[in-house]
């Protein structure tokens, strides 16, 4: 069963290719995104452009036409209607199918059947605390390499630390959480790597472009030495080389002092 979601970026608002279409089209590409999802594209259907235009609410020859422009910017492929680098932004691990079925055939493990004197009787197995908590720490490594094959730009020390502190936190890492700070990174006009830095130095199990900007502002506004007691302090030095510190020649030369 597909799902009845996919993944759509914030970042398709600026988007070069989408920006050439007009705004018809670009409601077009992403109603043929939905068909994509829906599995109507994967069916090897001699009706399926009929299906799709019907979808688009077009008829064959504009569907034809959309499917043109579409593909002259590089979107989707003209022959097939598929939508181009579908896999790249999307994830398997979106899928419940799989999960479940894991799930399924665990629990049929664990029925087993027994005899005893009265007869065959069927029991049903249950699961020790101990190795539900295996079962979990096993899940949530093999999660985060998941995740971690999807972040390249990423080193793999900035990556550990953050694992580390979201661990800490009590905050599992998800795909959703990293992508709603590249989301934000790419507000604040930064990287994710630079974000995830960042988020590491103050502790922050996630990111926002407002709370960065913030810190930014704060910091720039940090005011330097006041001028006044760094010369204050300057003359105090040049008397304590001069004089040494309580000398009955000690006398006030701080307009000599600044003067130097």
């Amino acid at each position: 069963m597909a799902n009845s979601w996919f993944r759509m970026y914030s970042e398709a608002v600026d988007d070069e290719k989408l920006r050439l279409l007009a705004f018809e089209d670009r409601w077009h590409f992403v109603a043929i995104l939905c068909c994509k999802n829906s599995e109507i594209l994967d069916n090897n259907d001699p009706l399926l452009r009929r299906k799709v235009a019907l979808k688009l609410g077009l008829d064959l020859a504009t569907l034809d036409e959309v499917a043109r422009r579409l593909s002259e910017v590089g979107l989707i492929d003209r022959e097939t209607l598929q939508p181009l680098k579908w896999d790249e932004r999307q994830f398997k691990s979106d899928s419940s199918k799989e999960r479940v079925q894991r799930y399924r055939e665990k629990q049929k493990k664990h029925e087993v059947s027994k005899c005893n004197s009265y007869g065959n009787v069927t029991v049903t197995c249950q699961e020790s605390d101990t190795d539900t908590d295996t079962d979990i720490k096993k899940h949530l490594v093999k999660k985060s390499d998941q995740i971690r094959e999807n972040l390249p730009e990423v080193t793999e020390q900035t990556f550990t630390d953050f694992l580390q502190l979201r661990k800490a936190k009590k905050s599992p890492l998800t795909i959703r959480a990293i992508e709603n700070i590249r989301s934000e990174a790419s507000k604040a006009g930064i990287s994710l790597e630079t974000a995830l830095i960042e988020c590491c130095a103050r502790g922050w199990v996630g990111f926002k472009a407002e709370w960065y900007m913030k810190t930014q502002i704060q910091n720039a506004r940090a005011s330097p030495p006041d001028r006044d007691e760094f010369n204050k302090r300057q003359t105090e030095i040049a008397k304590q080389k001069l004089f040494g510190i309580g000398s009955k020649n000690e006398k006030d030369i701080t307009h000599e002092a600044r003067a130097l």
